[in-house]
């Protein structure tokens, strides 16, 4: 898995979610806003991360835009959400990287799984067809 600081926003306001990409499915987490250290309690260490878990998507339910705007240097690309269980219901989320090399890491990885499900899906509805 892998994780981009991301500000989204599906017609709201832009929010700060961490989202975490992994082989099936998008994760979509709050990031949680360390504890003060109290004074009786000094650690050295730096504190882990933590995040408040908000939704997740398969991807086969995702469709992805490369370029918001048509425009290549935008930092932002978006995801399309495909609700099988409403019909025709899509909600899109634009998601905006820190950089545009960023953007293009995120939208390639994102991009080789989609083609790798696609190949999978393809290759199980062929099998049933025998």
């Amino acid at each position: 898995s892998s994780g981009i600081n991301a500000e989204y926003g599906g017609g709201r306001k832009p929010t700060p979610r961490q989202i975490f990409i992994f082989e099936k499915a998008v994760l979509f987490s709050k990031p949680v806003p360390p504890k003060k250290p109290s004074q009786s309690r000094k650690v050295s260490i730096a504190p882990s991360p933590k995040y408040s878990y908000k939704s997740h998507y398969h991807l086969s339910q995702l469709g992805l835009t490369r370029f918001v705007h048509d425009d290549n240097n935008s930092v932002q690309f978006q995801l399309s959400v495909y609700k099988k269980e409403q019909k025709n219901a899509c909600e899109s989320y634009i998601i905006q990287a820190s950089s545009t090399s960023v953007r293009d890491r995120w939208v390639e990885r994102i991009e080789s799984l989609l083609i790798s499900q696609l190949t999978i899906l393809k290759s199980r509805d062929a099998s049933h067809v025998l």
